[in-house]
């Protein structure tokens, strides 16, 4: 869970990147002329079944389904980012070459070329509008679910272990004085 998070933690820092990098140059952000894509992707994180059945054992439904949802959440944020890339690089190469100032390129359109791809512009920024949209939500949903997670691991699992979340102070683990429980198949 916590590899989840950071992966979707790391997609949204993207984002607020990308809209400082759009403003600096006095640009609207989370367009596809201003949003670059990423250059590499997380491998997919899925949860074993023995790992669900700890979690399910520990009887709060609440978490356990928080923690269920993330790795499809996260599947599908690693898919949506990968397609708007490719949609984004099949976009560029029906625009003419560019005027390059260091890393800005600028393009010139003629009415022809400008009616030709606005269609496809509008298609890709409300794409990234949505993968926008879903990240902010996730971003929230996958630290609740990690944060729940770590409740039932230390408060009901009886298992001493710390928390760091991306951009946030430790988390320590919790003083107990009962021994922690090893799990068992009973």
């Amino acid at each position: 869970m916590m590899k989840i998070h950071s992966d979707i933690f790391k997609f949204w820092e993207h984002v607020l990147d990308q809209r400082v990098r759009a403003l600096e140059v006095n640009a609207t952000p989370d367009t596809w002329q201003f949003f670059l894509p990423l250059a590499s992707f997380p491998n997919n994180e899925l949860f074993t079944s023995d790992e669900l059945a700890v979690l399910f054992a520990a009887k709060d439904n609440d978490v356990f389904n928080a923690v269920l949802s993330m790795d499809v959440v996260h599947s599908s944020d690693i898919a949506n980012i990968q397609l708007y890339g490719d949609k984004r690089k099949e976009l560029t190469k029906m625009l003419p070459g560019a005027s390059m100032n260091g890393s800005m390129g600028t393009t010139d359109l003629t009415a022809a070329q400008a009616a030709r791809i606005a269609p496809y512009s509008v298609e890709l920024n409300m794409f990234l509008a949505d993968i926008v949209a879903g990240l902010e939500r996730h971003v929230k949903e996958s630290e609740s679910a990690l944060r729940g997670l770590h409740r039932v691991i230390t408060s009901v699992i009886k298992m001493k272990i710390g928390l760091v979340l991306p951009s946030d102070t430790p988390t320590p683990a919790p003083a107990q004085s009962a021994k922690a429980t090893p799990l068992s198949s009973k």
